[in-house]
């Protein structure tokens, strides 16, 4: 940047200390005004005026703009009261006092002049108005008082909260409800502990006190206890009321307290003032954020008529304010400063992280820009927590542990949980559970500042913030999936879910190698608990990371078998097919066994599920082989598992029970909770067909029982959805809704179609039965839809059957549906829903007096059913003796 313009000046000190200014920014090397407003914390505007305009900055300005350009502070303190010429905040100096007399033993001690009169200051602000939606904090207020008034509270109350929330508009506007109150005064006395300005020191603050209550200056002491001691003397049986704004510390304020009982004294600072609250007794009151009503609220009263138009758009500049009161009247009086700008056009020059904060400087008011109040905040922190404030600029999460933070310090727990302290202290971050956070306008303004740390420190930062997190993360996921399966692990997994993803995403930016694992240890997590569109986005964030250049191929088919797993629970097959066939092509490159083992089972769990149950056995005979060749016993209990569902698919239920079964053994040996339910499950589907209903019913209730326990939101919705059917075929209809109803509220919440389709399709089938037939048919159609959406072949065809069911009880033949469901049974192999669709044509069939082709239909059902071993066959052969046609003997199932 090339030199500022300096202003015309006679020489003089004024010249000089602008000479000198000037000067020093040359030898900082120019620095634009912006990065010097950035370190200072105020509007360039402002910085401008102080270099340019004829007249002298205020000195805590110039101060700090010394400071970002590494000048002396204290040449410059020189060169500004040479120019300056200025006196005390107080007045003229007051003179030295007299020598003492002296006597033998010594100069006798000084006596303080006496005031002649007490003067009852009048001083408390005019309120800022409106005061909205702090009725509570009001109320509170009162009650201290009051308290203190009857001699059963303090009386002293600490007002505490974050810069900008609105402390000061607090006190003043409940000051002047009980100023009538306090006859002999209200005075107002801003500490500066968070100011451009320097803070007052205790001694300032007790002598501009003094002062203001009528002491002449010879009176006061020298001493601070000295100054503090006449200041309770002369409250003594007085009834005043100070307010002491904008404090930094219990020190600034313990010696201006009286003494009286009969006074009160209401105290803002941003910290939390612990000693206040210990020594004084004070009692705290904590301001929070506005909610978003009334952020609302306060900004459409502060817009006036525009906002009546636009409700949607003051909402939108509310939250984009974070709810901060000053933020909400300065970002108010920036939209109606021009009327010719529609409001929604003003709302969206917020949008931008640094125009936000340029927008909302309050036209280069220091006192009022929400960037320069932060940065005072700022100054206050001590190293460390200064340090770890802007680190949180680092962060991708929103929040962070206190341990997550103490690794993106670089710290030690204990000095990591102290920086932590500090920061909750100081209001400059929230406590949110068992984690930290910060609004959107503070992690604007961390996010500036974490810009200006170097390159290698922010490299440094984010690694370590990256290796804490895989770490929390695989100890939670092993703990959460345990043979115990710890309950705390998955709330914790629950509670930090999305800090998890959001750095794991930004890991795929930075550091791929921590994506990959953050992706690998959370896939079961989020898979067993339903976020499938977090699972999804996670997987495809690995594989952007595994296919950047370096990648590691054999992550890159990790992550794709991944995606094709969580793709096919969601519905979308043939984008599940799709990635497991990339996955196998990788594996098979790489020639790597057990991978191809693995995406042999992600393309058999799509080609069951699209009804390829052929195919997909003889798939899965290869996987079975290949895992205990491998010694993966976890790898052949997921093969047989799956095989015994595409068995159970084409009717061989004996076959399909011992798979299961086997699968179910092995994921007992091993521990594996959340597999086993699966089985459980499928153990009693297969019973359910069988006819044994008892064994049925204790399968799936076990298989509840474990998908509770584990957290697995799926299973518990398939789970419930199957009991219902044990209870529908039991004729315990009320029992059978009801857990239809549960089945279908938990898949609809984690995005379980297929899951979701079945439920239904149960529900609308003891609705026939009940006789609730529109119902029953718009809930089976419904299911119908969901289980086409999910490309499920099996609860399309059983659906059809149970269309055609209720189309009968309803008065119809449901020809057509048993019809189609035969034709997709014919394409599936599925000879259970075959059969079950040439009963449902029989019995239309008989219904239309068609003897001969009901006979027909059922003989050939009944050959199926017997073949299969399921009850069924006793009720085909019942109809065809009450038709007189002999039925023929049972035959052997089908094995």
């Amino acid at each position: 940047m090339s030199p500022l313009p300096q202003p015309p000046l006679p020489p003089g000190p004024v010249a000089d200390l602008f000479g000198a200014l000037h000067e020093q920014h040359h030898r900082a090397g120019w620095p634009s005004l912006r990065r010097i407003a950035a370190e200072v914390g105020c509007s360039h505007t402002t910085v401008s005026v102080a270099f340019s305009e004829p007249r002298l900055p205020r000195w805590g300005l110039l101060e700090l703009i010394v400071e970002a350009l590494d000048g002396d502070v204290e040449r410059f303190r020189g060169l500004w009261l040479a120019a300056s010429a200025a006196e005390t905040e107080l007045g003229p100096a007051a003179p030295a006092p007299a020598p003492a007399a002296s006597t033998a033993s010594g100069p006798a001690p000084a006596e303080p002049e006496q005031p002649e009169r007490f003067v009852a200051p009048r001083e408390l602000p005019a309120p800022i108005v409106p005061v909205v939606g702090r009725i509570a904090d009001l109320a509170r207020l009162d009650d201290a008082f009051e308290a203190a008034q009857a001699g059963t509270g303090p009386g002293v109350v600490l007002i505490t909260g974050p810069a900008g929330v609105g402390k000061t508009c607090l006190a003043v506007a409940w000051s002047h409800t009980v100023a009538g109150r306090h006859p002999d005064g209200q005075l107002y006395l801003d500490l500066r502990g968070y100011d451009v300005s320097r803070a007052r020191t205790p001694a300032a603050a007790a002598e501009s006190v003094l002062r203001r209550l009528g002491v002449a200056a010879a009176a006061i002491p020298r001493e601070l206890a000295d100054r503090s001691a006449l200041l309770r003397s002369l409250l003594a049986g007085r009834r005043l009321l100070l307010v002491l704004d904008n404090a930094h510390s219990a020190d600034q304020v313990a010696p201006l307290l009286p003494g009286a009982a009969s006074c009160f004294v209401v105290v803002t600072s941003r910290d939390g003032l612990p000693s206040l609250v210990t020594r004084a007794g004070a009692q705290r009151i904590g301001l929070r954020r506005l909610d978003e009503d009334d952020a609302t609220t306060l900004l459409a009263q502060l817009i006036g008529k525009p906002a009546d138009a636009r409700p949607d758009a003051v909402a939108e500049l509310a939250r984009r304010c974070a709810y901060l009161p000053l933020a909400l009247r300065v970002a108010a009086e920036v939209v109606t400063r021009d009327p010719d700008w529609e409001l929604a056009e003003q709302v969206a020059r917020f949008e931008g992280r640094a125009a936000r904060l340029d927008l909302l400087d309050a036209g280069g008011d220091e006192r009022t820009s929400v960037r320069s109040v932060f940065s005072w905040s700022r100054r206050r922190l001590g190293a460390q927590a200064g340090t770890l404030f802007e680190l949180l600029g680092f962060s991708p999460s929103r929040e962070l542990e206190t341990a997550a933070a103490a690794a993106l310090l670089g710290a030690g727990p204990a000095a990591g949980a102290a920086a932590v302290d500090e920061l909750l202290r100081a209001h400059l971050v929230e406590r949110r559970g068992d984690a930290i956070g910060l609004h959107d306008l503070l992690r604007d303004y961390v996010v500036e500042l974490a810009a200006r740390r170097p390159a290698a420190e922010r490299h440094a930062a984010r690694q370590r913030l990256f290796d804490h997190h895989v770490r929390a993360a695989g100890r939670a996921a092993a703990a959460a999936f345990a043979d115990s399966g710890s309950a705390e692990a998955r709330t914790w997994l629950d509670r930090h879910r999305q800090s998890l993803l959001a750095v794991a995403r930004s890991a795929g930016q930075d550091s791929p190698s921590h994506c990959l694992r953050l992706a690998a240890l959370l896939h079961p997590y989020l898979e067993v608990s339903g976020y499938y569109g977090d699972a999804i986005a996670l997987q495809r964030t690995a594989i952007q990371a595994a296919q950047r250049p370096g990648g590691d191929r054999s992550e890159l088919a990790g992550a794709l078998r991944r995606l094709a797993g969580v793709l096919r629970r969601s519905g979308a097959l043939a984008e599940s097919l799709a990635a497991a066939e990339r996955a196998m092509a990788i594996y098979e490159e790489l020639d790597d066994r057990a991978g191809i083992a693995s995406a042999l089972d992600a393309l058999t769990a799509v080609h069951v599920r699209q009804g390829r149950n052929e195919l997909a056995g003889e798939e899965l005979a290869r996987a079975v082989e290949l895992h205990r060749e491998l010694g993966d016993r976890s790898g052949e209990a997921a093969a047989a598992n799956r095989w015994g569902i595409a068995l159970m698919q084409l009717g061989r239920f004996a076959d399909s029970l011992a798979r299961h079964e086997h699968a179910y053994e092995l994921y007992r040996t091993l521990g594996q909770r959340v597999a086993l339910g699966r089985v459980a499950n499928n153990v009693g589907v297969v019973s359910l067909r069988l006819g044994r209903y008892d064994t049925a019913h204790a399968a799936l209730s076990e298989a509840l029982t474990i998908a509770t326990e584990v957290g697995n939101r799926a299973g518990m919705g398939v789970a419930l959805a199957n009991l219902g059917e044990v209870a529908e075929r039991r004729g315990r209809y009320a029992d059978a809704v009801e857990s239809y109803r549960q089945g279908i509220e938990v898949c609809a919440q984690v995005g379980y179609l297929a899951g979701l389709a079945d439920a239904r399709r149960g529900l609308g089938v003891v609705l026939a039965r009940q006789g609730a037939h529109a119902q029953a048919l718009e809930t089976l159609r419904a299911a119908l839809e969901l289980g086409r959406g999910a490309g499920d072949a099996d609860v399309e065809t059983a659906t059809l059957n149970d269309i055609g069911l209720a189309e009968r009880l309803a008065g119809t033949d449901g020809a057509a549906s048993h019809r189609a469901a035969y034709e997709a049974a014919g394409v599936t192999g599925d000879l259970f829903q075959r059969a079950k669709a040439l009963d449902g044509l029989a019995r239309a069939a008989l219904a239309g007096a068609d003897v001969p082709l009901a006979r027909s239909h059922w003989l050939e059902a009944l050959g199926l059913f017997d073949g299969l071993g399921v009850p069924e066959a006793a009720e085909v052969r019942a109809e065809l003796g009450r038709l007189g046609a002999p039925a023929p003997d049972a035959l052997a199932p089908v094995e």
